[in-house]
């Protein structure tokens, strides 16, 4: 197997950010075209791929993109959703920590724009717009517990679901407290650029509902499967039939997607086709105004 080429003896005791492989074993002759990033190292696959890894940004970011367009060109599909990347929940964060401090005068404002681009389609690669579909993937990294877990708001149901492969005393308030942020400011610019039937003024000053869903598949302590039970999850419910399974064999998932797209970055290479014709390019718009008169209350 192609990944296999080149890896030290004792790869499985490196740790996460060190190299696997011999001398320049690891570069690749090509880039390997995934949309939105170009990888040019086996080392991403290697992390993908193989057991007790911990996924990172770009992986979570590569798939739910796929997971994107898959959604966007399925347009006979009942179950329509949309995901944002990682960097959505950062600046969420960024913008939470700013309002809870008192008396802060850091301006956010540029931000807020980039929230608001989001939920119009304006941020991402095959991006849908948010008044256009009923469910938003939002990947949650828990950094404090080195964790992953998939929020999925529901615009209609004004609730956000969450799934999280690991549950424990120990654990879940630090997710709790992740996912509460999400529930207290989405509501503001949700109402703000989606347009409906509501009372517009006070939905943006009510906090979503917030559910964990329970009898889901679940890791085992140690794994670093947590990214893995995120993307699976995602995946399973774009089908629009929940999770159907009680067991998540994480190690096959993991050769799935990294063979799926080493295949597909492979195929792109052989027939020289290029991201700009899988996926619109990004709308740009002008920055959003913001009112200085709306304000955010952290309970």
């Amino acid at each position: 197997m192609w990944l296999r080429e080149g890896l030290l003896v004792r790869h499985m005791n490196k740790m996460h950010d060190e190299d696997r492989y011999k001398n320049k074993k690891a570069e690749l002759a090509v880039d390997m075209d995934l949309g939105i990033h170009l990888i040019s190292n086996k080392n991403w696959f290697y992390s993908l791929s193989y057991d007790k890894q911990l996924l990172n940004d770009e992986h979570i970011d590569v798939v739910l993109y796929y997971l994107c367009k898959k959604s966007k060109y399925n347009i006979n599909s009942r179950y329509r959703y949309t995901t944002v990347d990682c960097l959505f929940k950062s600046k969420i964060d960024e913008i939470y920590a700013t309002y809870a401090k008192v008396g802060s005068e850091i301006c956010v404002a540029n931000v807020e724009s980039d929230i608001r681009d989001y939920i119009n389609g304006y941020r991402l690669m095959a991006a849908i717009p948010w008044n256009t579909i009923d469910n938003v993937f939002i990947p949650v990294n828990v950094e404090q517990k080195n964790h992953w877990v998939l929020a999925v708001l529901s615009i209609v149901e004004r609730r956000i679901y969450v799934y999280d492969s690991y549950r424990a005393a120990g654990h879940n308030s630090y997710v709790r407290d992740e996912i509460q942020k999400l529930a207290q400011l989405l509501p503001m610019y949700v109402s703000m650029e989606i347009a409906n039937n509501s009372d517009d003024t006070q939905d943006q000053d009510i906090a979503y509902d917030v559910t964990y869903v329970e009898d889901i598949p679940q890791q085992g302590s140690g794994d670093l499967d947590c990214g893995i039970y995120l993307l699976s999850f995602a995946e399973y419910l774009s089908e629009g039939e929940g999770i159907p399974v009680q067991y998540l064999d994480s190690k096959l998932h993991r050769i799935r997607y990294g063979a799926l797209l080493w295949q597909y970055a492979a195929k792109k290479i052989e027939e020289g086709a290029v991201s700009e014709n899988e996926a619109p390019p990004r709308m740009m718009r002008p920055p959003a105004r913001i009112d200085n008169s709306q304000f955010v209350r952290i309970d």
